[in-house]
């Protein structure tokens, strides 16, 4: 661990560099329920880590297509850069690769 110590005037508050939050982008698996299972407890401990969470009911998950899948990801993960980080469960994990 690494400790910083500065002396900062008021005046050098906007100099400070921002800090980007990380955002996790979690997606089920084939037959999946964002609100059941380990979903609910891994979203809220990424967010009391400060992690934004993203985590959305994919598209038709008992019977899944993976094309809408891919089109769901997309809509749902917006700008993608170094910050962005997926989760993905069964057919999620082939959503994110593709």
């Amino acid at each position: 661990m690494t400790l910083y110590l500065l002396k900062l005037n008021i005046s050098d508050i906007n100099t400070i560099p921002k800090i980007k939050t990380k955002k996790i982008i979690i997606v089920h698996g084939w037959d999946g329920k964002i609100d059941q299972g380990w979903f609910p407890w891994l979203k809220s401990n990424l967010e009391n880590q400060g992690f934004k969470v993203i985590m959305r009911q994919m598209p038709n998950p008992n019977k899944p297509q993976l094309k809408e899948w891919i089109d769901a990801l997309k809509d749902m993960s917006g700008r993608i850069d170094e910050n962005t980080h997926f989760i993905g469960h069964s057919i999620g994990c082939q959503t994110i690769i593709r």
